[in-house]
C-alpha cells in the first residue's frame, strides 16, 4: 500500500467531516476511489471504508456493537438487546457462531465484552 490503511481512513473521514454533505460527499467519495485506483490500493477499499466508518461513528459519539450467538436471534430479542446495548448513533451487527453453543456475546468497539455464552462459562470454569 502506498499509504497505511489508517492514513487513508483518517484522510477520507476528515474530508467527509469538513466538506461532506449531499452532492459534495459523492464527489469526495468518487475522487477518493480514483485516488485508490491510481495508487493501486483499490483492493483495500473495503477495509478503508470500514475504518472510515469507525472513525466517523466515533466522532459522532456512536459505537460499534457486535452481537454474537450460536443461533439466529429472534427479531423481538434482537430489538431488546439492541435497545439495551446500543443507541441511535450506534452500528449493530449480528453474527452466528455455532461454537458458542448457547447464549450471547456482546462486544462494543472491539474493546468491551459481555460474554454470556455457554462456551465462555465452560472456558472460565476450566481455566487454571
Amino acid at each position: 500500500m502506498k499509504y497505511s490503511l489508517e492514513n487513508y481512513a483518517e484522510a477520507l473521514a476528515s474530508a467527509i467531516s469538513e466538506h461532506g454533505s449531499g452532492a459534495r460527499r459523492d464527489v469526495i467519495v468518487r475522487n477518493f476511489a480514483a485516488l485508490l485506483e491510481r495508487n493501486g490500493d483499490d483492493v483495500h477499499a473495503g477495509a478503508i471504508i470500514r475504518a472510515t466508518e469507525r472513525i466517523l461513528r466515533k466522532k459522532e459519539g456512536g459505537h460499534e456493537v457486535l452481537l454474537e450467538s450460536a443461533r439466529r436471534i429472534s427479531d423481538q430479542n434482537l430489538r431488546s438487546l439492541s435497545a439495551a446495548f446500543a443507541g441511535q448513533k450506534d452500528s449493530v451487527e449480528t453474527l452466528i457462531d455455532p461454537d458458542l453453543v448457547a447464549g450471547v456475546r456482546i462486544t462494543v468497539d472491539h474493546e468491551r465484552e459481555f460474554d454470556g455464552t455457554l462456551k465462555g462459562k465452560m472456558d472460565k470454569m476450566f481455566e487454571g
